[in-house]
């Protein structure tokens, strides 16, 4: 439909982008910028993105989940039939995972571990293939019902809500806003981005120590989409994830909210690690590793705060207060206006690739996401193991100072505990105020494990195989897809009818 002459008339006014701003699901939000500029950037026709309608049924979802102390719990669907059956099974949401995509729907078909190094248009292709697929389905249940059938399968809501991983945002800030639209015209509900540094993913135990870009870089990211999706009148919702848990860099030192967890060197007596490092003449990664090795064991590496209170104890309370709010630069510049010595050197503590240390935990996790939760609607820690005291700590000192604040939590096979311990969990962490829950990777094992028997019946038994573990057991536990209907049948019949003339 064309828009009306109102509609189009408060499109492009300020005032009306102001009064939308001030709504429920908008007001939380710091936008440095003005509705004058929003309007600017807007196109000189009126948009309407079904990912709105998509969002506001999500906002709702989590807001009643909040409100009763449960949960959405979800996995990464891995395709159209995946995500049919989790409209099936009850689901309220739909995740789609940036590492599934990386290994199954890369855009370049160059399969691999997610570095996000794949086009940024991956993770959007793949949220759009299953909107259309959710969109086709409900016209599915719309015809067959004109039709007058009475099925239950009918009246289960198909356009459940997609979750989708935007990695870092795949660049700087005008990719963070080109990807932001993608999502929208795919029909994501919400993404996340996190606050690591792009291309710099590990992965295994040996290798952990995540690099981060201070909180400053990371708000940026986030009010980058949120611009965008402003732009496009969009309702959709931004989720905030940090990996401070597990990190170990940081590429700079300039924020203030950081230096808490910035760590340096107190031997004034060693070389810088780099330095160090070179003038080892090492030829092998082996022997660097084991010449910085040597020099952490020496260098009796700390916080700012933590030297400053061993080297200068009855002068503490007074630097510290004096440093508040001051980055490492600034707060060292203070101790020495103060008269203060104090040995400490972040700078002699850089990686070999330039990172400064950073001390990971649950507690930076905590202060980034307090800090990001004006820009975001979900505040996510990911960690890679599941530590329930940690969870527990989150949730706690999160809600204490954003009152309110929905949390998101990325769940995992490792949870310890009888099987109705285990089963409870979610249920603990609904209370604690984790609205969505989602086992990232569910999807893709799950469907490996559910067609490794076919396969080797079917490739031991042929078609007998196939009918005792496929079409037996799917009419039996009523699998809707096996159903001519699911591949759009009913709406190819409807619409060659309504054309047909004799």
């Amino acid at each position: 439909m064309i828009p009306t002459a109102q509609q189009q008339s408060d499109w492009s006014d300020p005032k009306s982008i102001s009064t939308w701003w001030s709504t429920p699901s908008q007001a939380h939000f710091h936008r440095p910028y003005s509705a004058e500029l929003v309007a600017s950037l807007r196109s000189p026709f009126a948009e309407f993105w079904p990912a709105s309608v998509q969002a506001t049924k999500l906002r709702q979802t989590f807001s009643a989940h909040y409100a009763k102390g449960t949960a959405s719990v979800t996995i990464g669907a891995t395709d159209v039939i995946s995500a049919h059956l989790m409209a099936d099974a009850g689901y309220d949401t739909i995740y789609v995972s940036g590492p599934t995509c990386s290994t199954m729907d890369n855009a370049t078909q160059d399969f691999g571990a997610d570095m996000a190094d794949y086009p940024y248009e991956t993770v959007p292709n793949k949220v759009r293939q299953l909107f259309r697929s959710q969109l086709m389905q409900h016209k599915v249940s719309a015809t067959r019902r004109f039709r007058g059938e009475a099925v239950a399968a009918l009246d289960v809501d198909r356009l459940v809500p997609i979750i989708a991983d935007a990695d870092t945002g795949h660049g700087g800030q005008t990719a963070n806003m080109k990807l932001a639209k993608l999502f929208v015209e795919a029909g994501a509900a919400a993404i996340h981005l996190d606050d690591q540094v792009p291309g710099t993913k590990k992965f295994g135990a040996k290798t952990a120590g995540r690099v981060l870009v201070p909180v400053e870089e990371h708000i940026t990211r986030l009010l980058a989409v949120k611009l965008q999706f402003d732009v496009m009148g969009a309702e959709c919702m931004i989720i905030h994830r940090t990996d401070a848990e597990t990190a170990g860099y940081l590429t700079s030192a300039i924020s203030p909210q950081d230096r808490p967890y910035i760590i340096g060197c107190t031997n004034p007596q060693l070389r810088p690690l780099v330095a160090t490092i070179s003038a080892s003449f090492s030829t092998s990664k082996s022997q660097a590793e084991a010449v910085e090795d040597g020099w952490i064991a020496s260098a009796g590496l700390s916080t700012l705060d933590e030297a400053v209170l061993s080297q200068n104890p009855a002068e503490y309370s007074k630097w510290k207060a004096a440093s508040e709010g001051q980055n490492v630069a600034e707060a060292l510049a203070t101790a020495q206006t103060l008269g203060l010595g104090v040995q400490w050197d972040c700078e002699a503590a850089r990686s070999r690739e330039g990172w400064y240390r950073f001390r990971g935990g649950i507690q930076p996790a905590i202060d980034r996401a307090v800090a990001c939760a004006k820009y975001a609607d979900i505040l996510w820690t990911r960690t890679p193991a599941t530590v329930e005291k940690d969870l527990e700590k989150f949730a706690k000192e999160v809600k204490e100072r954003v009152p309110g604040a929905m949390l998101a939590y990325n769940l995992a096979g490792d949870i310890k505990g009888t099987d109705s311990e285990i089963k409870a969990f979610t249920t603990k962490l609904a209370k604690l105020g984790y609205v969505w829950q989602f086992l990232p990777l569910a999807g893709q094992s799950g469907t490996a494990v559910g067609v490794n028997t076919p396969i080797r019946a079917i490739k031991d038994d042929g078609v007998l195989g196939y009918l005792n573990t496929v079409v037996r057991p799917g009419k039996a536990a009523g699998v809707s897809t096996l159903d001519y209907a699911w591949q759009g049948g009913p709406v190819a019949d409807a619409t060659v009818a309504a054309v047909t003339l004799w």
